[in-house]
């Protein structure tokens, strides 16, 4: 089994439904639209996090969302049957933008972290890029108020695991 596969296998354990804290997934987006978000950004996503937005495009994750790249397939309209909900794909979806939450952030927070979840509180989560690893993850860090990083989780897939077992 190839690791872009296991990682899938493994994404999918993850995410399912655990408890009373709800998952709702988009939909698969193509490799060309993660490479526009990562050219706009300026970085590369490290390889569990592309799975992840390859095989869903972002989402609710066990209560915790998780920015991606909104699609067609995940409109609220959609779902709701009103058309008015929005007028522009970003507006009216239920997967927030990666690329909208790191257009409008803090000018502090440097460019290589990049948040793609928060805890609905004070907390901010983000893939450090600028360390990288030889199989192409990144550690996930919280950045504290004092501007220190501090590393809350090995990979993408480590943080999903750890907010599953939390």
């Amino acid at each position: 089994m190839s690791r872009e596969r296991e990682l899938e296998h493994e994404l999918e354990e993850v995410v399912k439904p655990h408890g009373t804290r709800r998952t709702q997934l988009g939909e698969p987006i193509a490799e060309a639209e993660i490479q526009s978000a990562e050219r706009t950004l300026g970085v590369r996503f490290p390889v569990s996090f592309r799975t992840f937005l390859l095989r869903w495009g972002g989402g609710l994750v066990l209560d915790l969302e998780i920015y991606g790249i909104p699609s067609e397939a995940t409109r609220i309209s959609r779902f709701s049957g009103d058309s008015t909900t929005g007028s522009n794909l970003e507006d009216d979806n239920f997967v927030f933008s990666i690329l909208r939450a790191n257009q409008r952030r803090d000018r502090r927070v440097p460019r290589h972290l990049i948040q793609f979840t928060s805890d609905g509180a004070d907390t901010y989560f983000y893939l450090d890029v600028s360390r990288m690893d030889s199989a192409n993850e990144c550690p996930v860090v919280v950045l504290a108020s004092d501007g220190s990083v501090h590393t809350f989780a090995t990979s993408f897939l480590d943080f999903l695991k750890k907010i599953r077992n939390a």
